[in-house]
């Protein structure tokens, strides 16, 4: 859904491949509390997520916003 709201398109193969980058980076934040600490800061993940799901899509939403194609637009 966020990938159709930045970039105005998605294929369902795009959409996997997000799932798959965030379920990857949640997996290796939920390893290394220091990165996880220094990702959120002060913040708190929403109700239901978790520290490392919170900051994975933080690291999801950067890389989408940082697209040659979304900056371009």
């Amino acid at each position: 859904l966020e990938f159709r709201r930045v970039l105005f398109r998605s294929t369902e193969e795009e959409i996997e491949h997000l799932a798959a980058f965030v379920k990857e980076q949640t997996k290796l934040l939920g390893k290394d509390e220091a990165k996880l600490a220094r990702l959120l800061g002060k913040r708190k993940p929403p109700r239901g997520a978790t520290a490392a799901e919170y900051a994975a899509w933080s690291v999801a939403g950067n890389l989408m916003l940082n697209l040659d194609e979304t900056i371009t637009k």
